[in-house]
């Protein structure tokens, strides 16, 4: 959707950025946005781990192989190179296509009262004012719309004022875009390492349902392992954020039970997502514990491969068998 640029308003664009004004408020306009730097990529973040992306890919597919006993390294190189990198990329050439509009609010609600609109604008007739909503600005499952973003504009202030307020707001939007920019990338980089254990390695094992808590813990462990090495957090950090349960939280994890998972469809709709949220959490714990407990990753690789060749029946028996491969029993760590 292109921009729709209100009447008697024209575009002025310096430095890479664009503004909406009208022909009085050209000049300062364009000189306020002449002293800004030009404008740059709106995040460095995705750039750096592109770098790395590359960098790591030899050891990271290798170590993806050796903690899941997988032997064939082309499904996990096609899925390294078809879908995470091309999306760490996307997001490094994402330009928002923003247009700076410039004027008073009084202005604005003249223009809306007038005709003009933007979906993220709303005239609120009965009080005769206008209200913004930034939601969904940023889109990058398909083509971005132009975005049309305001600057309030106190037109009685000298034009020196008048400048900082629009610098101000560039300033604070250009920032925002890349705080967002930067949280979707390690969320895109966590998600596809998380996809390619599920994929490649859960799913191939045929897990019943009350033995989903290892596909579930393993690969949010794991997925975090692997993103440390290429957002450049902290492993631990990562997996803390797991597995942090918040003092209100809706459902505790000591109330869930994984050995014997509800049924979905006995639990009200509106309460589907905190319990697989707390699932999640809790199935991740016990991988962790695990992980401890036992000395390191390769307890995880060890019960993988036990599961992967011996086909425990139930989840009692996979509890069993991770025990005899690890000597540690999970069952506290996975029962209420």
């Amino acid at each position: 959707r292109e921009a729709s640029i209100p009447q008697g308003f024209r575009a002025v664009t310096i430095n890479g950025r664009r503004a909406l004004c009208e022909p009085g408020d050209e000049a300062w306009v364009t000189t306020a946005l002449g002293k800004m730097p030009a404008a740059a990529r709106p995040a460095t973040a995705p750039a750096n781990m592109l770098q790395r992306i590359g960098e790591q890919r030899e050891p990271l597919i290798r170590q993806f192989m050796a903690d899941f006993g997988v032997t064939d390294p082309v499904p996990v190189a096609r899925a390294y190179d078809s879908e995470l990198t091309p999306a760490i990329r996307q997001l490094d050439e994402l330009r928002a296509p923003i247009f700076y509009l410039v004027t008073a609010p009084d202005r604005l609600t003249a223009l809306m009262r007038s005709g003009w609109s933007d979906p993220h604008f709303y005239y609120n007739r009965a009080a005769d004012a206008v209200s913004f909503n930034p939601a969904g600005l940023l889109t990058v499952d398909r083509p971005m719309d132009d975005i049309i973003y305001p600057v309030p504009d106190d037109t009685k202030a000298p034009p020196e004022k008048r400048a900082e307020g629009l610098t101000a707001v560039v300033t604070a939007v250009e920032a925002q875009i890349a705080a967002a920019i930067e949280f979707q990338a390690r969320a895109r980089v966590g998600g596809h390492f998380a996809n390619m254990i599920n994929t490649l390695v859960m799913q191939p094992l045929a897990l019943k349902d009350d033995q989903q808590w290892l596909a579930v813990g393993a690969t949010s462990v794991f997925a975090a392992k692997y993103t440390a090495t290429i957002t450049g957090d902290q492993r631990q950090q990562l997996v803390g954020g797991l597995l942090f349960e918040h003092p209100q939280a809706a459902l505790k994890m000591t109330a869930v039970d994984v050995l014997h998972p509800a049924d979905l469809k006995t639990i009200r709709q509106d309460l589907i997502g905190v319990y697989v949220d707390t699932f999640r959490r809790k199935s991740a714990r016990a991988i962790q514990y695990l992980i401890e407990q036992a000395g390191g990753d390769a307890a995880v690789t060890k019960a993988v491969a036990a599961v992967r060749d011996r086909k425990p029946a139930d989840g009692t028996a996979l509890v069993k068998v991770i025990q005899e491969v690890t000597t540690i029993d999970l069952t506290p760590a996975l029962v209420r």
